[in-house]
């Protein structure tokens, strides 16, 4: 087998001769200038300007509709007072005349074998009643 020795790394005396440190960056924005100046606080502006826009216009919208959603109930209102008025103001139809007790009919009295149950006239026959169609009292 041919065996590789490897070279393991040593701690020895570190040079750093050969390492270069960078010249540091400079800022985006000046130091006298103002605070707001930046791109970020213009977008965020922005923002707030078209958000608000938004709401303005999206109100005044709902308010429109609003609007016009109680022209149109008014509108109803107003044909349904007009019927209510138009309908009290008519004479109420004539009824026609009818005596105030039909034909009244005369009961007759229970026969053997009947029984009135709560208005209602009972027949006995074989094994249980029978109802008739005849009132009683």
């Amino acid at each position: 087998m041919n065996r590789q020795v490897r070279d393991e790394p040593s701690i020895g005396s570190v040079d750093v001769s050969d390492i270069e440190f960078r010249k540091p960056r400079p800022r985006s924005q000046p130091e006298d200038a103002p605070p707001y100046a930046g791109l970020w606080w213009r977008i965020a502006l922005g923002i707030f300007v078209g958000l608000l826009a938004h709401s303005i216009v999206t109100g005044l919208y709902v308010r429109w509709e609003i609007y016009k959603g109680l022209q149109a109930i008014g509108v109803e209102f107003d044909k349904f007072e007009k019927e209510l008025k138009d309908t009290l103001a008519a004479p109420p139809p004539a009824r026609p005349a009818t005596p105030r007790r039909p034909h009244q009919r005369t009961l007759r009295p229970l026969a053997t074998g009947e029984r009135c149950v709560g208005g209602k006239r009972f027949r006995e026959v074989p094994n249980g009643w029978v109802q008739l169609d005849e009132r009683c009292r």
